[in-house]
């Protein structure tokens, strides 16, 4: 038994150890709150996300605390135009601090109650402009999602990324640099740096290249 567990390891690592090939040009729908305990991705929406009325992107890594990105329309007859981008980072990696412990009431007692003193919390006043491009894109990309066959690789630790538009979420784990899915996950971390440097000058071409990566998708 011993020998067969060795050959087996070493099998493994001959074959790259569980290195997948993420070659991503679609996203899949998102598993969040299917396949993993529930409480943990409705707290992490809680703290990070919240309500948000036009899209919203979360990034979950393994070690690192996990962040949200959302667009909020402000309200009233005279900002018809404008949206707030809203970023929220997490202080400390809400996954581990849900499963330190055994068993659902332990590991709930565990987390800490929602407050606003648990992230770090960044706004960016756009124009409709701004946001539309985006919104277009993500639709694009969540509304296409399709589930795909799983492969035999045991995943090592990464980032899942999850987009949201109008009650529709789909996702990514670690796509590889050069798929759609990376230019995607690019952009929504650009559009992340401007709205924690408050700094809207890379905006335009922000734009830009999330028109340039719909034409790319739709062909």
């Amino acid at each position: 038994m011993k020998q067969t567990f060795s050959r087996i390891l070493i099998l493994l690592c001959a074959i790259g150890w569980a290195t997948p090939n993420q070659a991503q040009d679609r996203l899949v729908p998102a598993s969040s709150g299917i396949y993993y305990p529930s409480i943990y991705h409705v707290y992490l929406s809680e703290l990070l996300v919240e309500q948000w009325n036009e899209f919203a992107y979360v990034c979950k890594p393994s070690f690192t605390e996990e962040s949200a990105l959302k667009c909020w329309i402000p309200g009233g007859p005279n900002r018809t135009n404008e949206r707030i981008l809203v970023l929220r980072e997490a202080k400390f990696n809400v996954y581990y601090e849900f499963h330190f412990g055994y068993g659902y009431e332990e590991t709930s007692k565990r987390l800490p109650e929602l407050n606003e003193d648990y992230y770090n919390e960044y706004t960016l006043e756009v124009n409709q402009d701004v946001v539309e491009p985006i919104k277009k894109l993500l639709e694009e990309f969540v509304y296409d999602a399709r589930f795909v066959r799983p492969d035999n690789h045991i995943r090592r630790d990464g980032t899942t990324h999850i987009f949201m538009v109008k009650k529709a979420a789909a996702e990514c784990w670690t796509p590889q640099e050069g798929t759609l899915c990376s230019e995607l996950v690019q952009i929504m971390n650009d559009l992340s740096n401007c709205v924690k440097k408050g700094d809207a000058t890379q905006l335009p071409s922000i734009v830009e290249h999330a028109n340039a990566l719909l034409l790319k998708y739709n062909n």
